[in-house]
């Protein structure tokens, strides 16, 4: 689940409890189960030094191929 549902279900939970649709245990399980809905996902560093190194070596790549054949493209 992505955090915007989680914390609209943190925030449905103590209705839901009143209204006697979940139990109180029930409300802790599905909170251990989802986690804190404050917490930022983080991409780790390495990957995107990877990706970033990955683009510039591909579009290097790409300048290198074009400019070999630079004199052979023709007009």
């Amino acid at each position: 689940m992505n955090k915007k549902a989680v914390r609209w279900l943190y925030a449905e939970l103590p209705a839901l409890i009143e209204e006697g649709i979940v139990t109180p245990e029930t409300a802790d399980r599905l909170r251990m189960r989802y986690g804190n809905a404050d917490e930022e996902s983080r991409v780790p560093l390495a990957l995107v030094v990877c990706s970033v190194l990955g683009a510039v070596l591909i579009g290097l790549g790409i300048i290198l191929v074009l400019a070999h054949n630079w004199d052979e493209m023709s007009r």
